[in-house]
This record gives structure tokens, sequence and C-alpha cells, in this order.
């Protein structure tokens, strides 16, 4: 694995991991530095839970599907929207990270092997829940990275 793209998933795991600090059992709420230019304008819904997609990653789902599909065309990253975890046995075991953002519960996996880095979010707020899996291959993690991050950072829950 290249040194800088190493140092840039165990910076990004770290600040995560950093959330994950309790006080009194109690999840802290963090402000996620998100760019709203790296989003897309539209806003979508699922579960109770709005969110932005990255830019320029286009909805392949039809609108009546249970699962939203957003793809990046350029490199193929994905975005899965209220979709199980898929087969992850070809994945070293996920680091796990949870905190709070927007008043919205998370509980961040990251999973990684030789092709692809996924990470899966699970949401949860009073009464809805949604699941998130972003997946960049390995080689354009960097490029990749601040719209994840922006996009995650967009998520908040209607009644909050």
């Amino acid at each position: 694995m290249p040194i800088k793209l190493y140092l840039t998933v165990l910076i990004f795991t770290l600040f995560l991991f950093n959330c994950t600090q309790k006080k009194s059992n109690l999840i802290e709420e963090v402000v996620l530095q998100y760019d709203n230019s790296l989003l897309e304008t539209k806003q979508f819904t699922s579960n109770g839970f709005s969110f932005k997609t990255p830019l320029k990653w286009i909805k392949v789902t039809a609108d009546s599907s249970a699962h939203q599909l957003f793809l990046d065309q350029n490199d193929s990253s994905t975005m899965i929207v209220n979709s199980q975890l898929p087969d992850v046995s070809n994945f070293i075991e996920p680091q796990v990270s949870f905190f709070k953002h927007n008043k919205v519960s998370f509980e961040q996996s990251v999973y990684q092997n030789n092709i692809m880095i996924m990470f899966a979010l699970k949401m949860k707020s009073t009464n809805d829940s949604l699941n998130i899996i972003y997946a960049t291959p390995r080689r354009n993690v960097e490029n990749q990275m601040r719209y994840i991050e922006s996009s995650i950072g967009s998520i908040f829950h209607k009644n909050n």
C-alpha cells in the first residue's frame, strides 16, 4: 500500500476514532467539516434522513427502488442507501467508530482490502434508522475522501 494512501486512511480513521471518546457513557457530538461545493445541490430523503451525494455522482436506480445507488462514472465509486452490508469476507477486520452529528447517532465501520475501501454507516435517530455504504477504489480514496466526508456531514434527520 502506498504510504500516502495509508496515511490518508489512517488520519481519517483516527479522526473518527477520536469521535468515540465517551464521557459518562455518552457519545460526543462532533462537527464534521464538509464543503457544500463538493456536493450535489439536490437533497435526497430516505427513512426520515436527508443527505446530499458527492458532486457528479449520479443516481442509477429508479425512484421506486427500495435501495438507492449513486455512482461516480470516473472511477466507479458508489454510494448505496438503505442496503444491508455486502459480503465482507475478503476485507480485513473493520475499524469501528461511534459519533453524533446533527443530533444523529452514527456507527461507522471502515473495511479495506487490496482493491477498495468501504465506509459502512448506520445512522439512528429516535424512531428511524438508515444504512449508507460508500465504496471507492483504493487507488482513488485520496481524491474521494473529501467528497465522502462532505456527504456524511450533510446527513441529518428531518425531525431534528
